[in-house]
């Protein structure tokens, strides 16, 4: 990976991040969120609020699979920038002597 190649999968990473952490907010700041976050620790629901989420699982479940991509998208990222990085590495004593 040359240098160039390198600072725009850096780039990329970031955007990949922003796009994450943005679905990441959106979903946990939902409503259906709540609900859900509510039964789990065993507090009170009213069963008509269950109905009313129902139609709030749909985008949040298309939030969660793109969550899902965008990680194994960053982790194959990663991997790239890290093998590219050590390639930069590598080649320093090189370049120092």
């Amino acid at each position: 990976m040359t240098q160039p190649e390198l600072i725009l999968a850096l780039r990329k990473r970031g955007a990949l991040l922003e796009e994450w952490n943005a679905l990441y907010r959106e979903l946990m700041d939902s409503e259906a969120a709540g609900l859900l976050t509510g039964m789990a620790e065993g507090g009170q629901f009213n069963p008509m609020d269950l109905m009313g989420m129902m139609g709030n699982l749909k985008p949040m479940v298309g939030a969660m699979k793109r969550i899902k991509e965008l990680s194994e998208l960053l982790i194959t990222l990663d991997t790239q920038i890290l093998e590219g990085m050590t390639g930069f590495i590598g080649m320093a004593p090189a370049l120092e002597g």
